[in-house]
């Protein structure tokens, strides 16, 4: 095509030129939707591998948030059986002391059930293994059964022991404070050094009296030096008496329960005011009642 009106030029091809350059061009095209075929197919492919890659990235992420989840659980749960361990331990030692279930020690006892010297703390690791932790677990709850069987004994023996616990006095017999001792003293009617067979609790007149322990009224009478006087009679050679009252509230012969109201205070007798003197005589014998006094509130 001659521009501005130069002399046209003129291209010639011949006809096998044509075909090889037809063919070259084809051949070439044919590369080209190969390569971007294999482009493609490796695209989606990749991208499938990708895909696959994320999703068990984020399964593994999701795998170690619950394994540690896991971990803290049980490290919660260790530590928890643990505290209720210990508890055990010692709740079984205080049982075992006040029953007399059998001498003990508590260092000893407590070493020989394999109970923690200090609250037990975890901190759960990379490397820590659940299974040790469950191993643990269950090596508390077998010291468990361990504590239970040791607390079915003991119920054996405190049942078998019941009717002597109902039989022992325990306990403050009337609400009050101890104004005269068990033991030696200047009588405040004599002036001469006698012995003082019980104990005087002073109290408001009309307080009840109540039963020590469980037992037979033996003497519910007025009684030279005592007064108005109750006697219980219990079981293991135990007697009680409750003297000075203002009454008495039970009939000889009578049964009567620990707690029960056997009279009420007052001032009858060789007394200098309201009290109420009480007394235990195990095998007729005047004893100290200010241990027994301590059993119990």
């Amino acid at each position: 095509m001659p521009q501005a009106g130069g002399p046209t030029k003129k291209i010639s091809f011949s006809e096998g030129r044509l075909r090889v350059w037809s063919g070259v061009l084809m051949t070439v095209g044919i590369l080209l939707l190969a390569n971007l075929a294999l482009f493609a197919y490796l695209y989606f492919i990749d991208r499938g591998n990708i895909i696959h890659y994320l999703s068990f990235k984020t399964e593994n992420i999701k795998l170690k948030y619950e394994y540690k989840k896991e971990l803290r659980d049980l490290f919660a749960r260790v530590e928890k059986v643990s505290d209720a361990h210990q508890q055990s331990l010692e709740q079984i030692a205080e049982v075992e002391t006040i029953t007399g279930f059998r001498d003990f020690d508590p260092k000893d006892f407590l070493n020989a059930q394999g109970g923690p010297e200090s609250p037990v703390t975890f901190a759960p690791t990379e490397e820590t293994d659940v299974g040790d932790v469950r191993k643990q677990i269950d090596a508390i709850d077998q010291d468990h059964k361990q504590i239970r069987e040791r607390l079915e004994k003991i119920q054996v023996f405190v049942r078998a022991n019941e009717e002597r616990m109902h039989n022992t006095p325990v306990g403050w017999p009337v609400h009050g404070w101890v104004s005269s001792g068990f033991g030696w003293r200047t009588d405040p009617w004599t002036g001469r050094y006698e012995h003082h067979d019980g104990v005087d609790i002073s109290a408001f007149y009309g307080t009840p009296i109540r039963a020590a322990a469980d037992g037979i009224v033996r003497v519910a009478n007025s009684v030279t030096g005592f007064g108005t006087v109750v006697v219980l009679t219990h079981n293991y050679g135990y007697e009680t008496y409750y003297g000075h009252m203002s009454r008495a509230a039970v009939q000889p012969k009578a049964k009567v329960a620990r707690g029960d109201i056997i009279g009420y205070v007052g001032s009858s007798g060789r007394s200098t005011g309201t009290h109420a003197h009480y007394e235990i005589r195990v095998n007729n014998r005047p004893v100290d009642p200010l241990p027994y006094l301590g059993l119990m509130p």
